[in-house]
């Protein structure tokens, strides 16, 4: 995932990427295939600060689903509010771009 994004011209942080959530903390309730892995990626503020606003979310999600959409292309994916959500044959994956500050 994280080399896709790279490879798309999206400026990723030196720390890339990490897994958060209730999968991470070993606290995940339901089984996998019904809950969702949280997967953090790391921008690059310097190179991205122009997407720190209300409409740079939308535009930013909409170029990390784009990119994820050429490289999986059979792969079922959506965006939400704050993530793009990719359905796997095993569980979801929520990708949610962050900046480090």
């Amino acid at each position: 995932m994280v080399k896709t994004l790279q490879d798309s011209s999206i400026s990723l942080h030196e720390k890339k990427s990490l897994v958060i959530g209730s999968y991470d903390r070993y606290t995940l309730i339901k089984p996998l295939s019904s809950g969702d892995v949280d997967l953090l990626i790391i921008l690059h503020y310097g190179n991205n600060k122009d997407y720190e606003n209300a409409e740079g979310t939308i535009k930013m999600l909409d170029r990390f689903k784009y990119a994820l959409s050429q490289k999986y292309t059979t792969t079922e994916m959506r965006r939400d509010r704050n993530c793009i959500t990719m359905k796997l044959s095993e569980f979801s994956l929520d990708i949610v771009p962050a900046f480090s500050y």
